[in-house]
């Protein structure tokens, strides 16, 4: 970075919008105040009601967000598209930007994303295909892509930490997409421990097989500060999410910086940033429709320690690239180009 360019950001004031306090946005929004003085955090939705206590923010003194507070900076970013629209775009003369935190293409499709400067795309795959989708028109919106970042002083191995080889973890809602079911029929059909935390969204899929409940545990979202240990506790953790949907899913970089061993499908950030058998274990869609073939391909793998220990190894080397403090620096990049 130019002496020029740091002036500038150092110069720029810049409005956050996230969704609500304690939830995944929040932690994709909120760090940027606490590393850059001139940048500002506020909510759309602080109401007690709408808010996650994980132990990051605290509604109480969160800030809420309205239209008049847009006049007072240069750049104002937002992160839900459906709430800044809502809230009021016209006569905002700060530079206005969103980020699309979804996989999902019809997302990229909606024209209301044009009434923005620029958009901020989690992924190659919906970088490409907003440029691909409006290809004829002359839009005068930017898009860039910048990958995640997470806080890796907070996510890191605990070596002491006994791991007992049959523990399956997962965090992250209970809704169709992220397919709790399949881990839970994985550890009833192999004899494994099912262990997740988050939030039921969708009530009906709680346990939705009615597999034992001896097989598996489902905690309410975790205070942040026991989320480590909660990861260390985990053999391999699961990510079963259906493509083009997920954006992340932070779960997954927070578990390898915890150096558990990652099997996931096809998806989001992994697709981008990770080598399928080197830094991650990638399967297929198809494989999760055939549950005792998948189930035994997980034993199997749990039982080599030699390849676990170079993925998870592999893993901690990539996930040092994907600091909060590198994500944070690249939106105040694109925050200073005008």
């Amino acid at each position: 970075m130019d002496i020029n360019q740091e002036k500038i950001i150092n110069k720029i004031k810049v409005l956050c919008v996230a969704d609500r306090p304690g939830w995944s946005i929040d932690r994709l929004s909120k760090p940027l105040s606490e590393i850059y003085e001139n940048v500002t955090q506020s909510y759309f939705n602080t109401s007690p009601n709408r808010y996650l206590d994980s132990g990051y923010s605290d509604w109480k003194t969160s800030t809420q967000y309205c239209r008049k507070m847009a006049d007072d900076y240069d750049v104002v970013h937002f992160h839900r598209l459906e709430a800044a629209v809502a809230s009021g775009l016209e006569g905002i003369k700060a530079r206005k930007i969103l980020t699309v935190h979804t996989g999902r293409h019809a997302d990229w499709e909606d024209e209301r994303l044009l009434q923005f400067d620029d958009l901020i795309a989690p992924t190659q795959d919906v970088y490409n295909h907003f440029l691909e989708h409006f290809k004829d028109r002359v839009v005068k919106t930017k898009v860039h892509f910048i990958y995640h970042g997470i806080e890796l002083r907070k996510y890191y191995p605990e070596e002491k930490m006994s791991r007992d080889g049959l523990t399956l973890g997962y965090v992250g809602r209970i809704v169709d997409w992220k397919r709790w079911d399949r881990m839970q029929l994985i550890a009833n059909t192999g004899n494994l421990k099912l262990i997740g935390c988050g939030y039921v969204e969708k009530g009906s899929l709680y346990n939705r097989h009615n597999v034992p409940k001896s097989c598996f545990t489902y905690t309410d979202f975790l205070p942040e500060p026991q989320m480590r240990n909660f990861y260390n506790r985990m053999n391999l953790f699961l990510c079963f999410s259906e493509k083009y949907v997920e954006a992340g899913p932070l779960p997954v970089m927070e578990a390898m910086a915890c150096g558990t061993p990652v099997l996931s499908t096809k998806q989001g950030w992994a697709i981008d940033h990770c080598e399928g058998g080197k830094n991650i274990i990638f399967i297929d869609d198809e494989e999760l429709t055939n549950t005792g073939k998948l189930t035994n391909k997980i034993k199997k793998i749990m039982a080599d320690k030699k390849f676990l220990d170079e993925i998870r190894n592999n893993a901690l080397e990539l996930i040092k690239n994907f600091s909060i403090e590198n994500y944070a620096k690249n939106l105040m990049n694109i925050y200073a180009v005008k």
